[in-house]
C-alpha cells in the first residue's frame, strides 16, 4: 500500500512531461493561405517574383501545396517573364519551433521573351516568342518560424524547368529551339503564412 502513492506521483510526472512535450511541438497546420515576393533569376537574367498558394498539412510530416505565381527577368539584350501554376508534395521535418519543407512539384508553366523592357511595358501580354501552360517541374526547399498561432514567416526557393520533351502540351510559339535560360528559373522569395483552419 505505501508504493501505491509513489507510482500514482511516477504516472502524474510521466503524464505531465508527455503533455508538455506534446504543447511544445508544432501542431500539423491544416490549411494556410502563403504570399510571398522575392528574387527570380535564369542563366544570365535577374529580376523579381510574386507568388501566392495554399498550402494543405493533413499530418506531422507531409504537406500538399499548390501556388500561382509570376515574375520578371530581363538582362542587357532581352526581357523574358515567367508564371506557373504549381501542385506540390513536400516532406516536413519538424526543427523545434520551426518547420523544413523539401518538395517537388509537377503543373505547368511558362516562359515568354520581349525585345527590351520597354517593349514589355508597352505590351505585357504580346511577347516575341512564348511557351506557354507547358508541364513544368519543380522543386524546393522551404523553412518557417510561427510568430503566432495563425501567422508564420517562410524563406523559399525555388528550382523549375519546363518539360519539353516527349510531349505536345501547351502553346509553343516563335522559340523553335529554346535554350537552357528560355526555359528554367529560380527563385527565393520570403513571406507569410496565415492559418485559415482550424
Amino acid at each position: 500500500m505505501t508504493r501505491a502513492p509513489s507510482i500514482v506521483l511516477l504516472v502524474a510526472l510521466v503524464g505531465t512531461a508527455h503533455a508538455a512535450e506534446g504543447a511544445a511541438a508544432p501542431a500539423p497546420q491544416e490549411l494556410a493561405l502563403t504570399v510571398g515576393a522575392g528574387l527570380l533569376g535564369s542563366p544570365g537574367l535577374g529580376g523579381g517574383a510574386l507568388a501566392l498558394g495554399l498550402r494543405y498539412r493533413p499530418g506531422r510530416w507531409v504537406a500538399l501545396g499548390f501556388d500561382l505565381g509570376y515574375g520578371v527577368v530581363g538582362g542587357a539584350t532581352e526581357v523574358q517573364d515567367r508564371w506557373w501554376l504549381m501542385p506540390s508534395v513536400a516532406l516536413v521535418i519538424p526543427a523545434g519551433p520551426a518547420q523544413i519543407d523539401l518538395g517537388a512539384g509537377l503543373g505547368l508553366g511558362a516562359t515568354s521573351g520581349y525585345r527590351s523592357f520597354a517593349a514589355y511595358l508597352a505590351a505585357p501580354f504580346d511577347p516575341v516568342w512564348a511557351l506557354q501552360l507547358v508541364p513544368t517541374g519543380r522543386g524546393h526547399v522551404m523553412a518557417s518560424l510561427p510568430l503566432t498561432r495563425k501567422v508564420e514567416l517562410f524563406a523559399r526557393v525555388d528550382l523549375a524547368a519546363l518539360i519539353l520533351e516527349g510531349n505536345a502540351v501547351g502553346s509553343r510559339v516563335g522559340n523553335p529551339d529554346p535554350g537552357l535560360t528560355d526555359r528554367i528559373w529560380y527563385d527565393v522569395l520570403l513571406g507569410v503564412r496565415l492559418r485559415l483552419l482550424p
